[in-house]
């Protein structure tokens, strides 16, 4: 028989989204009590935006941003930006989007969302910690100016304080502007003493390390429909700064010489657009990043840089790209120019976790992608030491070592493709269903996917009739699925498909199909009446699917079934309302083939259950006040109580596991991932 997978069901969630390269990376587990460790055997970024950058020397930056997922994603280089490499960040840390750094060694990341956690680092961003403040949201900007000095901008108080790097947070005294005023939105600090703001069209100055500012300038343009507020601000020192985004155009940039008492304005390129972003390295010296004056798929930013205050400015569009249609991404960047190396911009609506870096204030940019990796992977089979795992835009991987290592099969399904479901009956069958995306029609057309070696080959067939929605195999020929109201069965590995009907009796939509052995097979069903009352089924074949026999009713809205032998199952199912939307799960253990049920102990939030021989493992995902999706999971061996389940040691970064399956020599192998950490592979010691 093929041994059955589980994917975590209705409480869960992956998203999907990469490219095509893989190489093992070894990443540290978290710390914790566990009954087992997991270690990590593959792990690659996938796509993301880059919001910000700090350099505090020519050589270290740090980028932070997020993910579609709206995870927190930071990149580091110790090289000048020639390459970056990817920090840990804790577990549940949600989009960041600001970064400021003190030195080398001492950097704060900070986000905008309500309840977002801030990060800070004390060893150049190797790793972070999680820091905090009550009352802090909507944070727009964040500086740290030296000796353990930091202000953050925005929120309630308009105005915050760090003086241990960032480890704790208080709220500066009330400043005059903030009453019926726009919260400060730009943020520079070149002395531990003075911090200049910029908060709508305001200049705010503070001479007292951040305890008050007040307006040094005000009315340099009308907030009216049509126009721009300020927006970026840059001081190269206590007195020379500059202002950018001025005038209903937000084409002007403003200078002070003098630490804000007096504002000169300058003669901007007519080629630049609104600009968006200012950084001054030096006295005079500054780029600007604009939007292109006739914006298009082939220019959408430019950069203009000057070493004479604004007297001659050398022009020089950043790349080619299609900027990202939403307005909010496209306002959000960062251009970063240390005293002396490269400068870099980062954010502003440029595609795919891209970094642009000049080495000189005239030479042409050029663009390094720091986040490049293949999907998460979502379905995991491993029939003997081999082992298949997919995951969308028809990535394959195969591992000949139980999933120690991995690589990509020889041929992959389409790019197009989604898979619901993934068994290797033998060393050598292995059968997938999915979809492929139609662009003529637009719309998912079902496939079947076959390999007759062990998955390093596939051919494919449309099956316009439908595909199961799970899959399960009693052995190379035979396998099936549920499909509605109705059984999916396939007598020839997946070439052609008929349809079974359930007995008389079955009540509900079928939601999950496994067979325990070569010829005994189950399947559960559940729905709710009109009272809300949840009725649930359960039916059963010695047959291999051939024909089938109702047996009694698990507790619960059951859906989902896992077997470690023909007549042991062991089902998990919605038990009792918990909140809205959410529910507690429950598992229920049968030894006779679902004549009789027991409700066993285990986890009350399980999301997905897979049994084989004498031990169990869950999963359960769950998504945070901030979105983050994280998720948990249970090892346990089975008793005549039920599952002694425990939780198990995971990566110290997020991660969202989707299927789990065990191989022949006993070891759990985990598949999952996300959009932003790519494709991911636990296995049990």
């Amino acid at each position: 028989m093929g041994r059955r997978t589980a994917r975590f069901g209705c409480l869960a969630a992956a998203a999907a989204l990469g490219a095509t390269v893989v190489t093992p990376l070894a990443m540290p587990a978290a710390a914790g009590a566990a009954s087992s460790s997991f270690q990590v055997h593959l792990n690659e970024a996938g796509a993301s935006v880059i919001e910000d950058l700090a350099c505090p020397s020519p050589r270290e930056c740090i980028a932070v941003g997020g993910g579609p997922d709206n995870r927190a994603v930071i990149f580091r280089t110790n090289n000048g930006g020639a390459t970056w490499s990817r920090d840990l960040v804790p577990r549940a840390t949600n989009w960041l989007q600001w970064v400021s750094c003190s030195n080398v060694e001492n950097c704060v990341a900070v986000g905008q969302d309500v309840d977002q956690e801030w990060l800070a680092s004390s060893n150049g961003g190797v790793t972070w910690r999680v820091t905090r403040s009550t009352g802090i949201f909507w944070m727009e900007a964040v500086a740290c100016a030296g000796a353990s000095v930091c202000e953050a901008a925005g929120g309630a108080a308009g105005f915050y304080r760090s003086r241990n790097d960032g480890a704790t947070w208080t709220p500066a005294a009330a400043s005059k502007y903030v009453s019926g005023s726009i919260a400060p939105h730009g943020l520079a600090c070149p002395s531990v003493t003075t911090c200049f703001a910029i908060a709508g069209s305001k200049i705010l100055r503070s001479h007292d390390a951040g305890r008050t500012f007040s307006t040094v300038a005000s009315g340099l343009l009308s907030i009216t429909p049509g126009g721009l507020p300020l927006s970026s601000i840059s001081c190269a020192s206590t007195t020379r700064c500059a202002v950018a985004g001025i005038g209903l155009s937000g084409k002007g940039v403003l200078w002070t010489v003098d630490g804000g008492s007096k504002w000169e304005s300058t003669v901007v390129p007519a080629s630049i657009g609104s600009v968006v972003g200012v950084n001054c390295s030096g006295p005079g010296t500054c780029t600007v990043v604009a939007m292109a004056s006739r914006a298009s798929t082939t220019t959408a930013l430019v950069s203009a840089s000057t070493t004479t205050r604004g007297t001659a400015w050398s022009v020089r569009p950043l790349s080619s790209f299609v900027p990202n249609p939403d307005p909010a991404i496209n306002a959000n960047g960062r251009v970063e120019c240390p005293v002396s190396g490269r400068c870099f911009v980062a954010g502003f609506g440029i595609p795919n976790g891209s970094i642009f870096s000049t080495a000189t204030k005239i030479t042409p940019w050029r663009r390094v992608g720091v986040t490049v990796g293949p999907p998460p992977l979502t379905f995991v089979a491993c029939p003997t030491s081999l082992c298949v795992a997919m995951g969308d835009h028809g990535l394959v991987l195969r591992s000949l070592d139980s999933g120690t290592t991995w690589s990509q099969a020889g041929s992959q399904l389409p790019a197009d493709a989604s898979v619901s479901g993934l068994a290797c009956p033998t060393a050598t069958s292995c059968l997938a269903i999915g979809a492929v995306f139609d662009a003529a029609s637009r719309s998912d057309v079902p496939e079947t996917f076959r390999s007759s070696d062990g998955g390093t080959t596939w051919s494919t067939s449309t099956d316009l009739a439908g595909v199961p929605t799970g899959l399960t195999c009693a052995s190379a020929k035979v396998c099936m699925g549920p499909f509605g109201d109705a059984i999916l069965r396939t007598v020839n590995g997946g070439q052609t498909w008929g349809s079974d009907s359930p007995p008389v009796g079955t009540v509900g939509a079928l939601g999950d199909v496994t067979c325990g052995s070569a010829t005994d097979c189950i399947a559960v069903a559940a729905t709710a009446n009109q009272q809300q009352q949840w009725l649930g089924s359960a039916i059963f074949s010695t047959n291999a699917g051939a024909t089938w026999s109702l047996r009694a009713a698990p507790p619960g809205y059951p859906y989902q079934v896992t077997c470690t032998s023909g007549q042991t199952c062991f089902v998990l199912g919605l038990m009792t309302k918990s909140g809205p939307d959410t529910y507690t799960t429950g598992v229920s253990k049968t030894l006779d083939g679902g004549l009789h049920w027991t409700q066993v102990s285990a986890p009350k939030t399980l999301g997905s259950i897979v049994c084989a021989a004498s031990q169990c493992a869950g999963i359960a995902t769950s998504g945070p006040s901030n979105g983050v999706q994280v998720s948990t999971l249970w090892t346990g061996a089975v008793s005549g109580t039920g599952v002694g389940f425990t939780t198990a040691t995971l990566p110290s970064t997020d991660v969202v596991l989707n299927n789990i399956t065990q191989c022949a020599c006993g070891r759990w192998v985990v598949v999952g991932g996300n959009a932003l950490n790519g494709p991911l592979v636990l296995t049990s010691p």
